[in-house]
């Protein structure tokens, strides 16, 4: 749903900013390599990978960034899922979020 249908409604970007404590959504398309920046990036590309039809080039227009990094944001995020138990919840909170 797009959020300026519903005032207040937030976006999915400033939904997983606001779980990895990111200030301003503005940063994500910024190529930027603190890694709460690129957690958060790299959870959005998965995400948008998995629910749109978008290819990953479209996605990184988007957010200024290659294909390339798309799909190694989207294997990143599968990997870190199955092995990092912090990332895995911050994850399920953010895809929780977005369920509302």
């Amino acid at each position: 749903m797009n959020p300026y249908v519903i005032p207040g409604l937030m976006s999915t970007e400033e939904i997983a900013a606001a779980i990895w404590g990111i200030s301003d959504v503005q940063v994500l398309q910024m190529r930027i390599r603190n890694w709460n920046v690129v957690e958060c990036r790299d959870v959005l590309f998965h995400h948008l990978m998995k629910t749109t039809s978008l290819s990953p080039a479209s996605i990184g227009r988007c957010y200024n960034m290659d294909r390339n990094t798309v799909k190694h944001a989207y294997t990143t995020v599968e990997n870190l899922l199955e092995n990092n138990l912090e990332f895995k919840r911050k994850h399920d909170l953010f895809m929780k979020r977005i369920r509302k």
